[in-house]
């Protein structure tokens, strides 16, 4: 049996269940910390995507997931139980040719036949289906059981043949979260709003 990840039974079963589950409770100094700290390193964004650990260098990386290590750990700590704390970066979807990122899985992190891992998505504004919302497809993770890496590759699949029925959206508060399972098939939408989606994850 694989161990529980999250601290509350219910919201643990579901996410075993359905390879997510919706978390609640980030407080407003916690989000300007992060909206501050990525105003510290980065500029803001001009194209379709900027994912922070891809663009920068590696001890900008390192320094970005160390501090958003620390602003979260009184909320993990809350949420969470028997975990390690792998990395934290900044994802942000602008306005210029923002494109929908297909449904996809995330690389493995540990072998999942084991251990749960969790990715812990969080939006520093409200998020919806028009500025770049996450979707997913529930249950997906149970799907394939597959290897993936930078290497092996990770599949993508096309919302059609009535697959857009299943899929589930999310209108999110700021100061909640989706936590997923890299198994997880999901994607976001295109911002079609007039402000960059930001998110730390």
């Amino acid at each position: 049996m694989i161990p529980a990840i999250v601290k509350d039974h219910n919201l643990n079963q579901y996410f075993e269940t359905n390879g997510f589950s919706e978390f609640h409770g980030i407080s407003s100094s916690i989000i300007n910390a992060c909206r501050d700290l990525f105003k510290e390193y980065f500029n803001p964004v001009e194209n379709n995507m900027f994912v922070s650990h891809y663009e920068s260098k590696p001890e900008i990386n390192i320094a970005v997931s160390n501090s958003l290590q620390q602003i979260f750990q009184p909320w993990l700590e809350t949420n969470f139980v028997d975990y390690k704390f792998v990395i934290g970066h900044y994802i942000i979807k602008s306005t210029v040719n923002s494109k929908e990122f297909a449904l996809h899985q995330d690389w493995n992190i540990v072998d999942e036949k084991k251990f749960s891992f969790i990715h812990i998505w969080i939006p520093l504004q409200e998020t919806n289906e028009e500025n770049g919302g996450l979707y997913v497809l529930p249950q997906s993770h149970n799907i394939l059981g597959n290897l993936r890496s930078g290497s092996l590759k990770i599949p993508f699949v096309e919302i059609e043949n009535g697959l857009a029925n299943h899929i589930k959206s999310f209108q999110m508060k700021e100061g909640s979260a989706i936590g997923y399972s890299p198994a997880l098939f999901h994607g976001s939408f295109p911002n079609k709003s007039s402000a960059s989606r930001m998110t730390v994850l």
